[in-house]
Order: C-alpha cells, then structure tokens, then sequence
C-alpha cells in the first residue's frame, strides 16, 4: 500500500468470485438441461452408476453395494453408460 494520501482516498478493489454473468448462467442452465434429457436416453441400467459415480460421487464399492454388482460389473456400466451419454451429448460441448 502507498503510505502517501489519506486514508479516504485510497480504494480496494475486491474480486467477487461468486457473480456469474447472465449469459453464463443461462448457457450453464440450458447445457445442465440438455445434459439431464439425454442422461434421460441412457438404458436405465447404465443411466443408474452413471448418476452414482458421477453425480453423487459414490466409489465403486459403494455403487456395488447398493446396485448388489459386482465391481467389474460396476465399471462396465460406467464406461458403456458414460460413452453413449458422449455420444448423445457431442455436439454441445463442440465449440
């Protein structure tokens, strides 16, 4: 800080992190919806460990407990759900 000038005159500038602009929060709301139709289109049974995993951040030991799957199985289902959510999804992130 620069000791010369008043106290008065001197100005912080503060970053806030937290604002989003309109445009990126609407861009953000119109991909979130496109991402839940085509999670939609997904064989419910990948759609299921697809949510798991990657929305509600479970391990695979806990997704094979719930789903009463084996882990390797677990896995397939990611992977195959995850790749036909890709697919469904390539364009909207293309850009």
């Amino acid at each position: 800080m620069d000791n010369t000038g008043d106290d008065d005159d001197r100005k912080i500038q503060i970053e806030d992190k937290s604002f989003v602009s309109p445009e990126r929060s609407t861009d953000s709301e119109m991909k979130g919806e496109i991402i839940q139709k085509a999670l939609l289109k997904v064989k419910p049974v990948y759609r299921e460990v697809v949510i798991l995993r990657d929305i509600e951040e479970l391990s695979y030991e806990e997704i094979a407990e719930v789903t009463n799957l084996s882990i390797g199985t677990v896995k397939s289902r990611i992977n195959r759900g995850r790749k036909h959510l890709q697919e469904l999804l390539k364009n909207i992130y293309s850009g």
